[in-house]
């Protein structure tokens, strides 16, 4: 949370130059309330003490939230996770991005799909992105979940 308590000064980095390239991109916001996200995310942001977004955050969550494809590269927690959860979380809530169902065989009965899959390099990443989606999705009705797999590296001769 950017409650003030051990945060980075975040008001130091706005004359930190960014650079966002392609046609028509769109405009960074200032607050959260300007950004396009689903209302009730917006009073998980509230609540969760987030005051502002962070420079990264005022570039990505309008350009995620466009559909549009993003690449960013900000240091440790400057609320990268943020930037692409908060659109994502919006989405799924406003109905952008549907799951879907399947019949199957058996009446009355249907297979739930993911309407999101999020993808980090490691364990520990994971159970971080898990975290923060979990406490900004708060009162909302749909499933998280994580998985990890580890790969046992085999010397070959």
């Amino acid at each position: 949370p950017q409650d003030g308590s051990d945060a980075i000064n975040f008001d130091a980095y706005e004359s930190v130059p960014v650079e966002a390239s392609g046609k028509d991109v769109p405009a960074p916001v200032n607050t959260f309330n300007e950004a396009d996200l689903d209302e009730g995310l917006k009073r998980n942001i509230e609540r969760c003490k987030y005051v502002k977004p962070t420079p990264v955050q005022r570039h990505a969550i309008p350009i995620v939230s466009a559909g549009r494809d993003l690449m960013a590269c900000a240091q440790t927690g400057s609320g990268k996770t943020a930037a692409f959860c908060f659109p994502i979380i919006s989405g799924i809530l406003k109905g952008r991005y549907r799951s879907g169902f399947s019949s199957i065989p058996s009446p009355g009965a249907a297979i739930a799909y993911p309407a999101a899959l999020i993808l980090s390099p490691t364990r520990e990443l994971s159970c971080q992105v898990y975290l923060y989606t979990y406490f900004c999705s708060l009162s909302f009705c749909f499933m998280l979940l994580v998985s990890f797999s580890f790969l046992n590296k085999f010397k070959t001769g």
